[in-house]
């Protein structure tokens, strides 16, 4: 999606590209909302001291940041 909305008891609360959605990550946990996996996965690797980079959404960005390592 080019564009991502989030609504809240019938008003928008968060518009924007999938990017700037997901790095909210405080609000989109406070809206009840999940994370994409491969953002969860990429989140507990770069705890763990894993160097890639932040903002990771998909598959391919997690595959990609992963190959890179090597």
């Amino acid at each position: 999606a080019d564009k991502v909305i989030v609504m809240n008891k019938g008003s928008v609360a968060m518009c924007g590209t999938p990017s700037e959605i997901f790095k909210e990550r405080q609000k989109i946990q406070e809206y009840k909302l999940e994370l994409p996996l491969p953002a969860i996965i990429a989140d507990k690797l770069i705890e763990q001291g894993v160097k890639i980079k932040d903002g990771v959404l998909t598959e391919r960005e997690l595959a990609e940041e992963l190959c890179r390592l090597k």
